[in-house]
């Protein structure tokens, strides 16, 4: 199938309909006010902010590096490397958002990660010691449950949109700052 060129040689303002244009320039202005105007209308999840603010680590100092040495011993330090990379990327990138936002944000996820680490700790209580591919989908599910938390409170109040990657840096982060964890000592109680 071969393309067919059209040559026309008139003015751009002859070949299209400029009222047209003008049309679909008013109608995209539009949308994006309402979009901007429907953000605008969702209030910040002060709530969520200040119960960051309020909430004390866990009493496990352990950075993230240890808390997986703890899971898994002979983790590969290439891997090892990564997640701490990610932590650090992670932490800069979270700078370019609002600081209650992410806050926020923070918060919402701990608590539903919080709930998943209980769940994952029931589970695996007898283990002496997690796979990698074990680590890789409890961040996983991890994820998942942050992502499904941010968009149901986005109903209420407004978030900004967030990468799946950046989600998981926000974890990695958490896990990190000593308020989760892939064992029992990240629970609070």
């Amino acid at each position: 199938m071969s393309e067919q060129v059209i040559k026309n040689d008139a003015p751009i303002e002859k070949q299209v309909n400029i009222n047209e244009v003008k049309e679909l320039h008013i109608h995209t202005n539009d949308l994006n006010c309402a979009v901007q105007l429907e953000n605008q209308s969702k209030e910040n999840d002060i709530k969520s902010n200040e119960a960051w603010k309020a909430l004390k680590p866990a009493n496990d100092i352990r950075n993230l590096q240890d808390k997986l040495k703890a899971v898994y011993q002979d983790i590969p330090s290439y891997r090892l490397q990564k997640y701490i990379r990610e932590v650090s990327v992670g932490k800069t990138e979270q700078q370019s958002y609002d600081e209650r936002d992410i806050s926020a944000i923070k918060y919402i996820v701990f608590e539903e990660c919080q709930d998943e680490l209980m769940c994952f700790y029931d589970k695996n209580k007898e283990a002496n010691e997690l796979t990698i591919d074990e680590i890789k989908s409890f961040l996983c599910k991890y994820i998942r449950r942050a992502k499904i938390i941010i968009e149901d409170k986005r109903k209420e109040f407004y978030y900004p949109e967030l990468s799946d990657k950046l989600i998981e840096k926000i974890i990695l982060d958490l896990i990190d700052e000593c308020y989760l964890s892939f064992d029992k000592e990240g629970i609070y109680e």
